[in-house]
């Protein structure tokens, strides 16, 4: 058992659930863990990607009216995010030989 699984187990253990609850709740957390592994050890796909895909929802926001458009046009003022340079290491064709460069160009 790996840590994270065990203190899971610790989590699970310290709550005032019966024991077929904290069998469901274990095996919840456990998935969990075990999701977030996989997006962390693939290579062929974009981890930032996953990661806002398994923390978002996959379907589009409804539309706003007109009405609603407009008037956030004329009273608001809305600035755009800034846009990383960076996504992951997967799309940024991180190697080895290039990795303490990528990390500290990351963190600048």
């Amino acid at each position: 058992m790996g840590l994270l699984e065990f203190m899971a187990k610790l989590t699970v253990d310290g709550t005032e659930l019966d024991a077929d609850q904290k069998a469901a709740v274990l095996k919840g957390k456990l998935s969990q863990i075990q999701d977030m592994h996989n997006l962390a050890v693939q290579r062929n796909q974009c981890f930032r990607r996953g990661i806002v895909r398994y923390f978002q929802e996959d379907k589009p926001p409804p539309r706003r009216s007109w009405a609603l458009r407009i008037v956030e046009w004329l009273f608001s003022t809305r600035d755009k995010p800034a846009k990383s340079k960076r996504c992951c290491d997967k799309c940024d064709g991180v190697t080895p030989a290039f990795y303490m460069g990528w990390v500290r160009s990351v963190f600048r």
